[in-house]
């Protein structure tokens, strides 16, 4: 059994399922394994021989690990990771080429940022409808991205809420309104899905977009303060708080809304269990 055991670890290693899942699916096949081997064995093999030949016909650990993901995920790990992969280069290059002095960049850094976190959002959906939520949760941002390209006026407004442009004419309602939408929109996955991972990416992402131009001006004001550049240190400086203070409020609404979620799956776990001891 120690061999089929390694065997076992090699097929569930890297396939991103939780302990208890690992643990279902081991036993799980364990059983079915051991069966087969033990009818070698009343065939007159030896069970080292058993269990060579009973792993050799069960398949190849990575092709059944791709197996396995395809039918929890929706797509085969490898896949799953090479566009995870593809994504992060394009969005190292965006942000490096964003955050550069005087040049700017091809594609603004949260577009792959967005197709990103959604990539790596994947392994945490268990069902066609998690895949369906995830899809929804970036809709709002692909389609105001792809507005904004077109300098349409209403997108213009909104895409600069949501990444927070300081120096833009923002009314002092338009965050409330954004973060209102963004909490409704997670609701709603939530309702759909019951899963508190998909139903937070909205939230998270808004955190995310404010986070960039902030890292960006914290560099700019950590350069122009190396170069002795006093009024563009204070303007940077100034910049970069002011985006803190964004962060943090967007922060706090996805604190107070994954504590929501979980109060609500405690009284859905709480009920099911009184309905069984009843």
């Amino acid at each position: 059994m120690k061999a089929i055991d390694r065997y076992l670890n090699r097929i569930l290693k890297y396939s991103f399922l939780t302990n208890r899942e690992k643990a279902e699916w081991k036993e799980e096949m364990s059983a079915h394994l051991e069966c087969l081997v033990e009818d070698l064995i009343a065939q007159g093999h030896e069970r080292s021989n058993a269990e060579r030949i009973t792993m050799n016909r069960f398949g190849d650990p990575g092709m059944l690990r791709n197996n396995l993901a395809k039918e929890t995920y929706g797509f085969r790990i490898t896949t799953i990771l090479a566009l995870a992969a593809s994504l992060l280069l394009i969005f190292l290059y965006s942000f490096v080429s964003a955050v550069m002095i005087n040049h700017a960049s091809p594609v603004s850094p949260s577009l792959p940022l967005t197709l990103l976190t959604a990539t790596c959002f994947l392994l945490k959906t268990r069902r066609r409808r998690d895949r369906l939520g995830l899809l929804i949760a970036i809709i709002p941002y692909g389609f105001n991205y792809i507005m904004y390209k077109l300098h349409a006026e209403w997108a213009d407004q909104l895409h600069y809420t949501i990444v927070y442009v300081v120096y833009s004419n923002l009314s002092a309602s338009s965050l409330a309104y954004l973060m209102t939408a963004t909490f409704g929109l997670g609701f709603g996955i939530f309702l759909l899905t019951r899963n508190s991972w998909i139903s937070s990416l909205p939230l998270l992402l808004s955190a995310g977009y404010c986070t960039l131009p902030m890292i960006k001006r914290l560099i700019h004001y950590i350069y122009f303060s190396a170069a002795g550049m006093e009024e563009l240190r204070r303007y940077n400086l100034s910049l970069t708080l002011s985006y803190l203070d964004n962060l943090a409020i967007r922060l706090f609404v996805v604190t107070g809304f994954i504590l929501f979620i979980r109060y609500l799956i405690q009284i859905q776990s709480q009920s099911k269990i009184n309905v069984q001891n009843n």
